[in-house]
């Protein structure tokens, strides 16, 4: 599903029976020197653990391939979540960049950023 904002943004949604499971947002041209910016990925909680999140990276990573073939795909993740940075990890993402992050609470927060080089062969799980 194409977002508002044209055909260089896209946001998959994950449904059953028209609930919303969860969402993914890939913008190209935020950031084109680190390639496509998964820019959020959120499935509901009773969810998680269950393939969604799989299934939506996917589709984000598909569209990316798609639409810029030989750009690799970012995104930022809060080091001291360690549920994501394992499931980033298992995805064959690779830690790149370590800064802090201002959030929109004014928090300063230590951040990483997670880079796939060839995000079409990320490994099926």
């Amino acid at each position: 599903m194409l977002s508002p904002g044209g055909k260089r943004r896209r946001v998959c949604l994950a449904k059953d029976c028209g609930a919303l499971l969860g969402f993914a947002c890939v913008l190209l041209d935020e950031e084109p020197a680190w390639g496509a910016r998964l820019d959020n990925i959120h499935v509901r909680p009773a969810y998680k653990g269950r393939g969604t999140g799989r299934l939506l990276f996917r589709s984000a990573a598909e569209w990316v391939s798609s639409s810029e073939p030989q750009w690799p795909m970012h995104l930022f993740v809060f080091e001291a979540n360690h549920s994501a940075r394992r499931f980033y990890e298992a995805l064959g993402g690779k830690v790149v960049e370590q800064y802090t992050q201002k959030t929109p609470a004014g928090v300063v927060v230590p951040s990483l950023r997670f880079l796939w080089q060839k995000p079409r062969t990320i490994p099926n799980l």
